[in-house]
């Protein structure tokens, strides 16, 4: 059996994967360096969760 998920926008999407556990969030990290190896890193982990970035330092 399927399992039908309704949302509206990616904001809304991200709040329903967030209650489930299926978003790793992060905020306040350097795009430089740590996106790449945050990424990289999840995506070894099965099943990947979703990386959120936010509150990233020196972008509004």
């Amino acid at each position: 059996m399927k399992l039908q998920i309704s949302y509206d926008d990616l904001r809304s999407w991200l709040d329903l994967a967030g209650e489930v556990g299926e978003v790793c969030a992060v905020e306040g990290a350097s795009c430089r360096r740590i996106f790449g190896m945050a990424a990289e890193l999840l995506n070894h982990t099965d099943p990947a969760p979703v990386a959120h970035f936010d509150k990233i330092p020196g972008y509004p």
